[in-house]
């Protein structure tokens, strides 16, 4: 009974596989690492929060469907609870 071995490649991002695929060309690989450099990464973080920010003004307002006075909580397990 022999023993199966299993070796695998060391974790890399998928930027850092396309850039080291032999297969891709230099210049579009240049043009990669150059858009990569340029990105700000705390610039785009504070426009994804400014737009997460803004989603609540775009929904529409939720009913209300029952009072919200005399309603208690469901607790699960209790033994008022019929099937």
């Amino acid at each position: 009974m022999s023993k199966v071995r299993k070796v695998y490649d060391k974790p890399r991002t998928p930027f850092d596989r396309i850039v080291s695929d032999g297969e891709v060309p230099g210049e579009l690989r240049d043009k990669l690492v150059a858009k990569k450099a340029a990105i700000n990464l705390v610039a785009e973080m504070e426009a994804m929060q400014k737009a997460i920010d803004r989603l609540p003004s775009f929904a529409d307002p939720v009913p209300e469907l029952a009072p919200k006075r005399g309603l208690k909580p469901l607790l699960f397990g209790s033994q008022d609870l019929i099937f």
